[in-house]
């Protein structure tokens, strides 16, 4: 999947709460190039507002089993219709989460739950924007949010070391399976 195709997806959103939560964890995980594990796993307290944007810490990950933190810049976008970075803040303004998981289930009426999005929610949702564009959603998963950031990266002529450094690939070899 690609940033355009995440674009022309925005287009159609409404100001609902699940919208506002399913828009921040497409444009986190695309530009974060998160697995939906770590998305999943997110807390308010990995988030560090920036004037450059935000920085998101993880303490443990696939290609972090140590549990060294790992910090990510995430910039602002272009436009603030498509910026991971307003589409977090407007999830925490809408949402009224403070602490703890943050991205959470939401009732049929709309309303905020306690609980932590899964990886399978996380996959759903990547599976219902590709449906809204009229993509196979059975050849898209969490993990296409990740793979659509590497190949966005390089067809957009982005240095590799700079796309490695942003996705965490240590191996050539797995880089390259992307």
């Amino acid at each position: 999947m690609s940033s355009a195709q995440i674009k022309t997806w925005i287009g159609g959103l409404k100001d609902t709460p699940l919208d506002v939560r399913d828009k921040a964890v497409i444009l986190l995980g695309f530009a974060g190039a998160f697995w939906r594990s770590e998305i999943a796993g997110l807390d308010v307290d990995n988030l560090s507002f920036t004037d450059q944007g935000l920085v998101v810490s993880l303490w443990q990950s696939k290609t972090n089993q140590e549990g060294d933190i790992e910090q990510i810049a995430i910039p602002y976008g272009e436009s603030p219709l498509s910026c991971p970075v307003t589409a977090a803040r407007d999830w925490l303004s809408v949402s009224g989460i403070k602490q703890s998981a943050l991205f959470r289930g939401l009732t049929k009426g709309h309303t905020v739950t306690d609980n932590r999005l899964s990886t399978k929610g996380i996959a759903r949702i990547v599976k219902g924007l590709c449906e809204t564009l009229g993509l196979d959603p059975s050849e898209y998963g969490g993990h296409s949010l990740r793979a659509g950031h590497v190949t966005t990266a390089i067809n957009n002529g982005a240095p590799r070391h700079i796309t490695k450094r942003q996705t965490r690939h240590k191996s050539d070899k797995v880089f390259d399976g992307y």
